[in-house]
């Protein structure tokens, strides 16, 4: 409001009861429920979380806040098998988000401009989603990982010249 960017009849108009959320990182002990109520919400079936998969919840930033937290909940309940939620199909969700932090004990990979990092934004997403058809041989599941309409991923592919029944 003081620089100008929004309105100020609207801001106190929105102002009725502020609230201030810390984000997720901060409040640890809510992934767990969070992650069990949308299982409920969102599961075919009931499914049990491993506590390996517990630990790996607990020690995922969450840079995506709740929103991230059932954005995974929603990947984890399609691929479960056998009504089990495991810290390796935790692991593959999580790795199926390209902007999501995971822990890890190597640095961070500095990007710079005038090395071999230097890469576009359609290079990176090529070799990530070739990496997973290379690990999933099924086009279906990969847009699914993705959260993409399978028929994008098909003009992806087609872009990039890459057969469709060589992708799975």
């Amino acid at each position: 409001v003081t620089a100008g960017r929004f309105r100020e009849d609207l801001f106190y108009r929105l102002q009725v009861l502020p609230l201030e959320l810390p984000p997720l990182r901060h409040r640890v002990a809510d992934v767990l429920p969070i992650v069990a109520h949308w299982l409920e919400r969102v599961a075919p079936t009931p499914l049990n979380i491993t506590d390996d998969a517990r630990t790996l919840l607990l020690s995922h930033r969450w840079p995506g806040n709740v929103r991230e937290v059932v954005n995974l909940t929603r990947r984890v309940a399609l691929f479960a098998e056998n009504g089990v939620v495991d810290a390796d199909l935790v692991e593959r969700m999580l790795a199926a988000n390209p902007f999501a932090t995971r822990p890890t004990s190597q640095p961070p990979v500095a990007l710079t401009t005038d090395g071999p990092e230097e890469i576009s934004l359609e290079a990176l997403e090529r070799r990530h989603i070739q990496r997973l058809l290379a690990r999933h041989q099924n086009i279906t599941r990969v847009a699914a990982i993705l959260q993409i309409n399978r028929r994008t991923l098909q003009r992806k592919l087609k872009a990039w010249g890459v057969d469709h029944d060589e992708a799975g």
